[in-house]
């Protein structure tokens, strides 16, 4: 008979629990930093692929492809006006209705907490 095999069935107690420490006031800031601000999206993928296997079934000839490399073309002039639109009113802070919180630029989030400050907010919350 071994005893050790009925030792290490045990489990092991509990570790004690945890007490948070608040060390500065959990509150919000009115500011929004500008440094997470970017959008990394990826224009015309539907109309890329299609040019590039119309390039390989042509063996690479570009003038085989009008109408793709058009298709291309139209949509990634598309692409670059609405990103400049996007960056004109963004940098401005205007706000748009319809736009989702992750869309916002920190200047547009910054114009929305200007108007609402998080501070009276939480003057009227008693927690």
């Amino acid at each position: 008979m071994r005893l050790t095999d009925t030792q290490h069935n045990k489990r092991l107690p509990p570790p004690p629990p945890y007490k948070f420490r608040e060390m500065l006031p959990m509150v919000l800031k009115d500011k929004v930093s500008g440094k997470g601000g970017k959008q990394h999206d990826v224009a015309c993928m539907p109309e890329m692929m299609t040019l590039f296997s119309c390039l390989a079934e042509k063996n690479y000839d570009s003038q085989n492809c009008g109408k793709e490399t058009a298709a291309f073309q139209k949509c990634y002039d598309a692409h670059r006006a609405k990103k400049a639109q996007y960056k004109a009113t963004g940098s401005q802070g205007i706000l748009v209705p319809g736009m989702k919180a992750s869309q916002l630029t920190p200047q547009q989030a910054n114009t929305l907490l200007k108007m609402y400050p998080v501070t009276k907010i939480m003057r009227k919350i008693k927690y």
